[in-house]
């Protein structure tokens, strides 16, 4: 269910979340492996007290520690994201969100790569990019989801695709004349994303 209303969910997972959920508990098993940790099922989804609207569904937690494990499984595609030391963004976010509702100290992030390659990483709790993400999240609770306001479109895939759900009884045929002041912004955010994608080459 949705924040804000009923949706229609596909009956059966995407060949990609099947198996990732299938290979979750060879993740876990093989993290219990390499560091002698063990692990356990948290069969709930926790609630901060503090702030209701953040919710957790903990994939395992460290036992005998104030920590938990993420399992996940990427496929080649996205082996690069892996190829350094650092986090990628998405994850990062997911598990401080996490460590927010727990309270836990720290977070692991174990990871499949294309079925063959097996890594871990450890995230020690952040408490200013908490407090980033708190204050993210408890904006778009209370102007978006209370307020009954959809949020600002980011360019986004998920954005790309509620416009498609929202507007798809719209006639493609139809063209609208715009302004030559709308125009010049419009020209002016593909150079600006251009400009982006060059500059992240070059990186």
């Amino acid at each position: 269910m949705d924040k804000t209303q009923e949706i229609n969910e596909p009956s059966e997972q995407s060949e990609a979340a099947y198996w990732g959920t299938e290979l979750e508990d060879l993740v876990a098993r093989e993290f219990s492996k390499r560091t002698g940790k063990k692990v356990r099922r948290r069969n709930a989804i926790l609630q901060s007290i503090k702030y209701p609207f953040m919710t957790a569904n903990l994939d395992r937690e460290i036992v005998g520690e104030k920590a938990l494990l993420e399992c996940k499984t990427v496929n080649t595609f996205g082996a690069k994201e892996w190829d350094s030391e650092e986090i990628p963004a998405s994850y990062l976010v997911q598990v401080m969100h996490y460590l927010a509702v727990t309270g836990y100290e720290k977070a692991f992030i174990a990871v499949l790569i294309g079925g063959q390659k097996f890594l871990y990483k450890e995230v020690d709790r952040d408490e200013e990019l908490i407090e980033m993400i708190v204050s993210a999240e408890k904006d778009f609770w209370e102007n978006c989801i209370v307020k009954k306001v959809s949020p600002p479109l980011d360019g986004s895939n998920a954005a790309e695709k509620y416009v498609k759900e929202r507007y798809k009884d719209s006639d493609s045929g139809i063209s609208v004349n715009l302004k030559s002041e709308y125009k010049d912004k419009i020209k002016n955010y593909f150079e600006l994303k251009n400009t982006i994608k060059e500059l992240e080459a070059q990186a």
